[in-house]
């Protein structure tokens, strides 16, 4: 039986080429069989309606720090009100999911109580909209999967996991460098299985500009936010080693 899932995502405005492909992203999770249920978190405001319509959609307001970015911590704990599912997916909002995805998971929730499924980028170059209603699914796979190129494996936009498996989750921005990984280093550190579905069910991240981010993409990977992040990480590497149940990097 394919798992009952809420999809939590935080969107920027929708507008220009950012828009374009979040548009895309959200069309593509409506498609999946059966639908998932969609969370959009909104960004102080800054969030606009897509036109995409879920099967059930959750707004709130999400705790932001001093740059104006969105908090993990803030994320987990408010979706740990209002989620209904079984599981929980956090994705990035420029990131297309495919059947594939749903089928990965449930293969991986009948072998596993609790779990943390992740995958690897497949970044693609895409500017126009895909109406995953009609021929978008074959157009993607066709003409653009092709031609994109396997990001980084450190850099993570997809997780799925219990609703209850991160509850004490440090002050992490989202969408800079070592949130990610410190999801993937607390699920491991505490024997939760971490399972790769990259082979079967990679997640489609469109690129794009980072002009939303001060220093654009060397400020989301090596910016303050992103050393703050990687603090919380090797302060959950060095609690891990304390206990003696150090775990290597996925």
């Amino acid at each position: 039986m394919t798992p009952s899932l809420t999809i939590l995502a935080v969107p920027k405005a929708f507008a220009g080429h950012i828009g374009v492909i979040q548009r895309n992203a959200i069309s593509s999770w409506t498609v999946l069989s059966p639908p998932p249920r969609h969370s959009s978190i909104r960004n102080r405001g800054r969030h606009r309606g897509s036109r995409c319509k879920p099967r059930r959609e959750h707004e709130t307001q999400i705790a932001c720090n001093e740059f104006g970015t969105p908090m993990l911590d803030d994320l987990l704990r408010r979706a740990r009100g209002f989620v209904q599912t079984p599981l929980l997916c956090y994705v990035n909002s420029d990131i297309i999911l495919l059947q594939e995805f749903l089928d990965a998971v449930t293969v991986i929730q009948k072998q596993f109580p609790q779990f943390l499924a992740v995958a690897h980028r497949l970044n693609i170059d895409l500017e126009e909209p895909l109406d995953f209603a009609r021929d978008g699914n074959e157009r993607l796979r066709r003409e653009i999967m092709p031609k994109g190129a396997p990001g980084n494996p450190t850099a993570i936009d997809l997780f799925v996991f219990l609703p209850n498996t991160f509850t004490n989750v440090p002050a992490l921005t989202l969408g800079r460098a070592c949130f990610d990984q410190w999801l993937i280093k607390d699920a491991r550190t505490r024997g939760i299985p971490v399972v790769d579905i990259t082979r079967v069910a990679r997640a489609i991240h469109q690129n794009h500009e980072y002009l939303h981010i001060d220093g654009g993409q060397q400020g989301a990977y090596w910016g303050e936010e992103a050393r703050r992040n990687s603090g919380h990480l090797r302060r959950r590497a060095a609690h891990a080693h304390s206990l003696g149940r150090f775990s290597r990097a996925f």
